[in-house]
């Protein structure tokens, strides 16, 4: 009886963790938040980030998740990667934590800087996720600084 709890309890937990919210963040920080909660509870499970893709939808700018969605049709069509690192942490390994940072006004959009964690020895890298409002809050990009953005190495690799 106390396994079958205590797995009930899990599987409960996990469901919670794995699904995006339910109701948007109202705050571009909180959507950022609520975005890398939702990657890194997916990342480590069987497909990873690109697996779960679908469940970015109430995030993501829908030009944005148009984007990503074709190039991981593309992925499955060539049996290849179109990008050779995780476009939400900007590397080839795993991120380890996340700390949002405190957001940036830029006309009709915010930029909210995102320190990315790495295991010992790795250090830290750095996403800048670009917002507007649309009705909610949503990621319209994410930056690599002098590396460029999201959008743009996604469309130089599709060419």
């Amino acid at each position: 009886m106390i396994r079958t709890l205590m797995l009930f309890a899990g599987l409960t937990m996990l469901t919670m963790v794995a699904a995006p919210a339910a109701t948007a963040p109202s705050s571009p920080a909180g959507v950022v938040d609520s975005f890398y909660r939702w990657y890194f509870s997916v990342n480590t499970t069987h497909g990873g980030w690109r697996e779960h893709f679908p469940q970015t939808h109430a995030y993501l700018d829908s030009s944005l998740f148009a984007l990503v969605s074709k190039m991981l049709a593309e992925e499955n069509r060539a049996k290849g990667v179109i990008l050779d690192f995780d476009p939400f942490v900007d590397a080839q390994e795993p991120a380890t934590s996340f700390t949002v940072g405190a957001p940036i006004s830029n006309g009709a959009s915010v930029k909210v800087p995102v320190a990315l964690h790495f295991g010992k020895g790795a250090g830290q890298g750095r996403v800048i996720v670009v917002l507007h409002k649309s009705g909610t809050w949503q990621i319209d990009n994410f930056s690599y600084g002098a590396d460029g953005n999201l959008r743009s190495i996604i469309a130089q690799q599709m060419k």
